[in-house]
C-alpha cells in the first residue's frame, strides 16, 4: 500500500497527465520548447485563469463610458454585454492568443497575456464576424473592450482604438480608471508605508519591463500599489499561474493524507483482502476528477466548488483541474458515445460515488 509521501508523487504525475489531455483536448498550443517551463500543468492552467468563467455578471461602466463608436463596434458590444448579464460564453472575443500564447515557448512576449498577468485586465475583440481561419474566435476587430471580471460583476474601464499604439497594453491610464471608478478593487494591492518613487515609470519603460518578466509599481495619486493582476515572473509568466500551482500541490498532499486515513472512507470502500494492494491515483473522466483505487476500479467524484469559503480540499482540487466549463466541455465529448448506448459503461469507473465531505 502506498505512503502519504509515494502518493503525493502519484498525485503529481497523475495531475500532469490529466493536463496533458486537457491541452490535447481543447487545442492549446504546447511545444515544451524551454525546458524548464514546459510542465504541462503550467499550460494548462494559464490558459484555465485566462479563461473568462460563463457566469451572470453584473455590468459596471466607468466614466469612459458612453463611447462613440461606429455600427458595427456598438452592436458588437451590446452583444457582449449581453452574454455577459446571461453567463454565456464570451471568450471568443478574447482572441487566438487564448490558446495560442504558450508557457513554454521561446518567445517571452506570447507566453501568456501580459496585461492580464500583471494587471488582470482582459481585453475583447469587438467584432462579431468569425475569425477566418479560426472559426471559434471573432475576427481581430478595430476596437478593444479592456474589462476586469469578478465572479459576479463585469467591471468596463474603456473601449479604444486597436491599432495606431504600440503601447496600448501598457498605459498605466486603464488602471488609473479604475482606481477613479472602483478604489477599493486595488486597496488589497497597495503598498503600505511605501514613498511614491519620482521619478514615475513611463509606459514605455513599462512595456519594456514586462517584456522581460519584471513588474514596475504603480503609482497612482501618491499611492503605490503592487501589480493587481499578481505580476509577472521572470520567466514571462503570469505570477497567479505559479501561485494557482502551489496551492494545488499543497492541496494534493492534503488529498493523500485524506484518502490514506486508516478509518477513512477511502481505505473502508476497498475490501479488506485488497487493502495491502490497493493503489490511489487520480484519473479524468467525463464527470471530471475521480479518485480512483486501481485494484477495485473504485471511484470518488470530486465536488465542483461553490466560491463561498467553504469549499473543501476535494472541492478545490476539482475547480482548479475542471472547473463547471470544463466538465461541461468534458460531458459534451463524451456525449457521441453516450448516445451510442454505453453511457456509464464507457467510463473507465465501475463504481462513482461522491468524494466523503470533510
Amino acid at each position: 500500500m502506498q505512503d502519504v509521501e509515494s502518493l503525493v508523487a502519484e498525485f503529481v504525475t497523475n495531475v500532469d497527465q490529466i493536463a496533458s489531455t486537457l491541452i490535447e483536448g481543447f487545442g492549446l498550443l504546447h511545444t515544451g520548447a524551454v525546458d524548464h517551463l514546459n510542465t504541462p500543468l503550467l499550460r494548462w492552467l494559464d490558459f484555465r485563469l485566462r479563461f473568462i468563467n460563463p457566469l451572470p455578471r453584473q455590468i459596471h461602466r466607468s466614466d469612459r463610458f458612453p463611447k462613440a463608436l461606429d455600427a458595427a463596434a456598438a452592436q458588437a458590444l451590446r452583444t457582449i454585454e449581453a452574454r455577459i448579464t446571461q453567463g454565456e460564453d464570451i471568450n471568443l472575443h478574447q482572441g487566438a492568443g487564448l490558446t495560442d500564447f504558450d508557457t513554454s515557448g521561446k518567445k517571452r512576449a506570447v507566453r501568456t497575456d501580459l496585461l492580464w498577468a500583471e494587471w488582470g485586465i482582459h481585453h475583447l475583440h469587438l467584432d462579431l464576424a468569425p475569425h477566418p481561419k479560426r472559426p471559434y474566435f471573432s475576427k481581430r476587430a478595430d476596437f478593444l473592450l479592456f474589462a476586469v471580471f469578478g465572479f459576479d460583476y463585469a467591471l468596463f474601464i474603456d473601449v479604444l482604438p486597436h491599432r495606431g499604439d504600440d503601447l496600448l497594453f501598457s498605459r498605466e491610464e486603464l488602471v488609473r480608471v479604475v482606481v477613479r471608478n472602483w478604489p477599493m478593487l486595488l486597496d488589497p494591492f497597495q503598498l503600505k508605508g511605501v514613498l511614491a518613487s519620482n521619478p514615475e515609470f513611463t509606459d514605455e519603460q513599462r512595456h519594456e519591463l514586462r517584456r522581460s518578466g519584471m513588474d514596475a509599481p504603480l503609482i497612482i495619486d501618491g499611492k503605490t500599489y503592487f501589480a493587481p493582476g499578481g505580476g509577472v515572473t521572470t520567466a514571462s509568466t503570469a505570477g497567479r499561474v505559479t501561485e494557482s500551482m502551489f496551492r494545488l500541490r499543497r492541496n494534493l498532499r492534503d488529498l493523500a493524507q485524506r484518502v490514506l486515513e486508516p478509518s477513512g472512507e477511502f481505505l473502508a470502500a476497498v475490501p479488506e483482502h485488497n487493502r495491502a494492494r490497493s493503489h490511489f491515483a487520480l484519473s479524468l473522466s467525463p464527470r471530471g476528477i475521480v479518485i480512483l483505487e486501481r485494484e477495485t476500479n473504485l471511484g470518488w467524484t470530486l465536488p465542483d466548488a461553490k466560491g463561498d469559503g467553504t469549499d473543501s480540499v476535494f472541492a478545490e482540487v476539482s475547480n482548479c483541474l475542471t472547473p463547471a466549463w470544463v466538465k461541461d466541455a468534458l460531458l459534451t465529448a463524451h456525449e457521441p458515445s453516450a448516445k451510442a448506448g454505453s453511457d456509464i459503461a464507457s467510463d473507465p469507473l465501475v463504481n462513482v460515488q461522491p468524494a466523503p465531505p470533510l
